[in-house]
């Protein structure tokens, strides 16, 4: 299968395949989308990587690994559970430190797919309009036709918390790159929010200082990370607030730490349960079989009552 196949099928020049295949910014949309979905439907694989996907054993396949930042719980948790499904597998982890910055993560991400030692790339990271020949398996609130995708739903979760606190004031407390987050939240639960300044508990803090210059507390306060929330109450306590009887909190994530700050932080907890080994033997299917199928799986939520709740 070579690249004049794909251009043939997407009634395409060889010249605008290559460029399609690459994002290059001079190629629309649509014709992007048409050869990639040529591309996928004739099994081709960019030459290099094909080759060497050819001459590796099934255990010797490598997985690429995109983390905004290691030193976050959220993010160092599912990479852990990312390394275990794929060592499960019998295959190799390579952890790439991206940060958040757009243009450095597709920059990583392309350096992944045309690098012959590396097989299949999954991204913590968000990858917008991303196209590859090889298997790449994206974290993001919506579906894409050209990779796969591993979306967080946090529907369960805050259906719950909607249903006990439905009616009374809440607040989203959060730094600068939870917005994802706040806006979920506002769609089920009517909500204020606040943005602390810094990261993680500093943040918190700040987010409770800010809160602390209002007539009153809210009923509620939810952190969009752990961190945030520990941050948050012990400036609030600090400041002479009983916790959960003059405002209540919910941390998002339910890190490992959340079960003993404050005797205990109630929080929305992921359950990745088996999603990761399935995606990685959805990534194993396709290396064999050559081939990239966009596929979408889900993680649930749920709500974990504990001290900082009534």
């Amino acid at each position: 299968m070579t690249l004049k196949d794909v251009a043939k099928r997407a009634n395409v020049s060889v010249s605008t395949a290559s460029k399609a295949l690459r994002n290059s910014f001079d190629v629309s949309e649509s014709t992007r989308l048409r050869v990639v979905e040529a591309a996928q439907a004739l099994g081709y694989f960019h030459e290099k990587k094909k080759v060497t996907a050819e001459n590796h054993r099934p255990n010797g396949w490598t997985f690429a690994v995109l983390c905004p930042e290691v030193i976050s719980p959220r993010y160092s948790a599912a990479v852990q559970e990312i390394a275990a499904a794929v060592k499960n597998a019998g295959c190799n982890t390579v952890i790439y430190n991206t940060g958040f910055d757009q243009e450095e993560v597709h920059a990583i991400a392309r350096a992944c797919v045309d690098d012959p030692r590396i097989d299949a790339v999954l991204s913590l990271a968000e990858l917008r309009n991303f196209t590859a020949t090889v298997p790449v398996v994206v974290f993001s609130e919506q579906a894409s036709p050209t990779c796969s995708t591993v979306h967080i739903d946090l529907d369960s979760a805050l259906s719950a918390i909607r249903d006990k606190y439905d009616g009374i004031s809440t607040v989203v407390a959060g730094e600068q790159l939870t917005r994802n987050y706040r806006r979920q939240i506002q769609s089920w639960l009517p909500c204020d929010e606040i943005i602390g300044r810094g990261r993680y508990d500093q943040a918190g803090a700040d987010a409770a200082a800010q809160l602390l210059k209002r007539p009153s507390l809210p009923d509620l306060i939810i952190c969009t990370y752990d961190e945030i929330a520990y941050g948050l109450i012990a400036h609030l306590t600090d400041h002479g607030v009983v916790i959960p009887h003059d405002t209540e909190v919910i941390a998002i994530n339910n890190s490992y730490a959340s079960r003993w700050v404050h005797d205990g932080v109630s929080a929305v907890s992921f359950d990745y349960g088996d999603v990761f080994q399935e995606v990685v033997r959805d990534v194993i299917a396709d290396l064999q079989q050559k081939r990239v199928t966009p596929r979408h799986r889900c993680v649930s939520s749920r709500f974990i009552e504990r001290n900082t709740t009534k």
